[in-house]
C-alpha cells in the first residue's frame, strides 16, 4: 500500500475505480479516509464468498492505493470474471465491479 502525500487531507471518504478495469496483470485500487479508522478492502466474488483481503487495518487520514495481483489469500490465481471490491471504513461502504481478463 502506497500513499499519496502532499494532497492534503480528503474531506470525505471515497473508493475510486479501479485502474485498468477490466484487468490482466494488476489493478491499482486507490481510496480516500478524511480521518483515521479501521479500514477492510476485501474482494468477493459474484457469489460473495471471500477471495482476497488486501486490508484490515488502521489508518491514519490521507489518500491510498493499494495493488491487486488477481490472485487469492493462498496466493492462487483466479480464473478470469467479474469480482468485486469492498471497502468498509467508520460508517462508510462501498462496493465496485472488477472485470479480470486472462
Amino acid at each position: 500500500m502506497t500513499t499519496n502525500e502532499g494532497s492534503g487531507k480528503p474531506r470525505k471518504f471515497a473508493l475510486l475505480q479501479n485502474v485498468p478495469n477490466p484487468f490482466s496483470d494488476f489493478t491499482e485500487i486507490r481510496f480516500r479516509l478524511p480521518q483515521k479508522c479501521m479500514v477492510k478492502i476485501n474482494i468477493h466474488d459474484k457469489n460473495d464468498r471471500l477471495i482476497r483481503v488486501l486490508i484490515t487495518k488502521e489508518i491514519d487520514a490521507g489518500d491510498y492505493t493499494v495493488i491487486w495481483d488477481g490472485k487469492t489469500n493462498d496466493e492462487q490465481s483466479i480464473p478470469a470474471g467479474i469480482y468485486y471490491l469492498k471497502m468498509t471504513a467508520a460508517d462508510f461502504e462501498k462496493k465496485r465491479k472488477l472485470v479480470l481478463i486472462r
